[in-house]
């Protein structure tokens, strides 16, 4: 479930969280899951949607023309055993609940009215380790979704947490995908649907501070190399540049003699904080 708290009229917050049940382990792992694929920061339904919401407001900005109509359902609205108003699934009475509350928390209207609105083998060095690293890091900015996608193993996992994190099959997580999830996310990036990245954000990435940290061992008995990097994120689109400041851990494998990437964990540095849309290849 999630709930969207109006800031102001131009920023609002969106709080996402996974119903969990007592006693329902395995349930509840599926139900998280689900939830950071769908409806985090870097889900695959609600950074859409919050896209097309921030394009809603870009399109009312210039007050005219008022193009935004959200009458629908007006005759149909309600009021529930709780004294909530409430309405059909298609109707516009959530759109308009928001734009009171963001009239409320600025003071002034945004339009005239609220009815007219709207694996193994040799163990690689540092200079082979960089270079893996940097490909990586070059085909997520040139969203070359191929290249990236052949990196991995077939048992990777790619984790965004947040602070609060310590479980990710129990806790929520800005993105927690293992293979199959990560192949969802880049299938879905291709079609060139993703509201969230349509156009795609323009980016580049810095690297530094690289560690290689020691060996872990791996499910099939071999041992992956662990790695440690600073990492810098400028991304631009329409509503402005923004910085994103995570410390990554990699997992590299050799496999039929080549590295590939068994595991990759971004900690944001604001990531006790909201953040915006995360549409992209972080």
């Amino acid at each position: 479930m999630f709930n969207i708290r109006p800031v102001s009229v131009g920023e609002c917050v969106q709080f996402a969280t996974a119903v969990q049940f007592a006693g329902a382990p395995e349930l509840n792992d599926r139900v998280a899951s689900q939830c950071v694929g769908s409806v985090g920061p870097a889900g695959m339904l609600l950074a859409d949607d919050t896209e097309m919401y921030e394009r809603n407001r870009l399109g009312l900005e210039p007050l005219k023309p008022e193009w935004l109509d959200i009458r629908r359902g007006r005759n149909r609205k309600r009021l529930d055993k709780n004294g909530f108003t409430v309405g059909g699934a298609t109707d516009e009475t959530a759109m308009r609940a928001f734009l009171v509350a963001a009239q409320d928390l600025d003071g002034a209207a945004m339009i005239g009215t609220t009815e007219q609105s709207g694996a193994s083998g040799a163990v690689p060095d540092r200079a082979e380790v960089e270079q893996f690293l940097y490909v990586e890091a070059s085909y997520a900015d040139e969203a070359d979704y191929d290249g990236w996608e052949a990196l991995w193993t077939d048992d990777a996992l790619y984790w965004v947490p947040v602070a609060s994190t310590d479980d990710p099959r129990q806790q929520m997580s800005v993105i927690y995908h293992n293979r199959s999830r990560i192949t969802t996310r880049l299938n879905q990036l291709r079609t060139g649907k993703r509201y969230a990245q349509a156009p795609k954000s323009s980016l580049r990435r810095l690297l530094s501070n690289i560690e290689l940290l020691g060996g872990m061992t791996n499910p099939d008995g071999g041992t992956d190399l662990q790695v440690g990097a600073n990492f810098l994120v400028v991304g631009s689109r329409a509503r402005g540049t923004h910085l994103w400041g995570p410390r990554v851990t990699y997992r590299l494998r050799r496999i039929d003699g080549a590295l590939r990437l068994a595991h990759k964990r971004a900690d944001l540095v604001d990531n006790d904080r909201p953040i915006p849309t995360l549409g992209f290849l972080i």
